[in-house]
């Protein structure tokens, strides 16, 4: 693997965040959201957040296509996501 690609596949987190009116998700590193990459958006008038059946299905969503993903670019397969809450530090708005 080349040295490109181990720098890539330091952990990483899924990260959602509802910012106004859509729930954003972004591929960040474990202890900060700077330089995190948006990977997709879901407006929350089509995703009843308080509902917590159809949150976790855009989540599983996300999930399998970052791992499909990640497994095709870099040939490395997810051994777990990280589903702790957005730390006080990085909350702003409803984070």
């Amino acid at each position: 693997m080349s040295e490109e690609k181990k720098e890539l596949v330091s952990p990483l987190r899924i990260a959602f965040r509802e910012e106004g009116p859509v729930v954003n998700v972004y591929l960040a590193n474990m202890d900060s959201m700077e330089g995190a990459m948006l990977i997709g958006s879901c407006m929350k008038s089509i995703l009843n957040v308080e509902v917590p059946a159809q949150f976790l299905r855009l989540k599983e969503v996300f999930e399998i296509g970052i791992a499909a993903a990640i497994k095709d670019v870099l040939g490395v397969d997810v051994h777990h996501f990280d589903t702790t809450k957005a730390p006080d530090h990085e909350k702003a708005g409803n984070a």
